[in-house]
C-alpha cells in the first residue's frame, strides 16, 4: 500500500514540530488532541473487547497509565481458568501496560494517517462531498444492519458515534480517490 507508506513516513516528519500543549501530536499543520485519543482508545479496546468471548465490550478494560489502578483491579476481577493460580499485581500491571501501548500504538497510527489522508487530499484537491459520505454511510448501515436496533446495539458496544463512521466513511472515499488519482497521474509503466 504506498499511500499507508507514504502516509506514516510524512507522519513521522510532521510529528517533529512542537506539539501544542495538551495535544499528542501535530501532523502538518493539525493537532490531535488528547480528547481525541481517548476517545478514539477507548473505542478501540471496546473494539478489542467484542472480539473475546465472555467479556461484554461495553466492560472493555481501557488502561489507565501510568498506575493502571482501575485496569489492574478490574483484572483482578476477571475469572481465572481453573486450576490456575492468580497472577501477581506486577504480572497485572505488565498486562495492562502491554495492552495500553498496543491500543496507543493503534490508535495513533489510525489517527496520525487520518489527518495525513485528509491533508494530502486537500493537497491534491480530492475531496468527497457530505451527500457522498452520507449515500455511502447508509449504504454500508443498511447491508450491515438490517433492523436499526442492531445499528444501536452496535454503536453501543462499540463506544462509536455515528460521527465517528461517517468520519471513517470519509476517510475510506478520500484514500480512494488518492489512490486512483495517483495511479492515475502515474500513466502507462513501460519496462526499460
Amino acid at each position: 500500500m504506498p499511500v499507508a507508506a507514504a502516509a506514516l513516513a510524512a507522519a513521522a516528519a510532521g510529528c517533529g514540530s512542537s506539539v501544542p500543549k495538551g495535544d499528542v501530536a501535530k501532523v502538518g499543520d493539525a493537532s490531535i488532541t488528547k480528547a481525541q485519543f481517548d476517545h478514539w482508545v477507548a473505542a478501540a479496546a471496546r473494539q478489542q473487547a467484542s472480539g473475546q468471548p465472555g467479556q461484554p465490550a461495553s466492560q472493555a478494560i481501557v488502561p489507565d497509565p501510568p498506575s493502571y489502578t482501575r485496569c489492574i483491579a478490574a483484572k483482578r476481577k476477571a475469572p481465572v481458568p481453573k486450576g490456575a493460580s492468580h497472577p501477581s499485581a506486577s504480572q497485572l500491571r505488565a498486562q495492562c501496560q502491554q495492552l495500553y501501548n498496543g491500543l496507543r500504538d493503534q490508535t495513533m497510527q489510525f489517527l496520525i494517517s487520518a489527518q495525513w489522508l485528509m491533508q494530502e487530499a486537500k493537497l491534491r484537491h480530492v475531496s468527497v462531498s457530505d451527500a457522498q459520505v452520507n449515500q455511502s454511510f447508509e449504504q454500508q448501515k443498511k447491508q450491515a444492519f438490517p433492523k436499526e436496533a442492531q445499528y444501536q446495539a452496535f454503536l453501543q458496544s462499540t463506544g462509536q458515534t455515528e460521527a465517528d463512521l461517517l468520519f471513517r466513511v470519509r476517510l475510506s472515499l478520500i484514500t480512494n480517490q488518492l489512490q486512483q488519482k495517483i495511479v492515475g497521474a502515474a500513466g502507462n509503466v513501460t519496462p526499460t
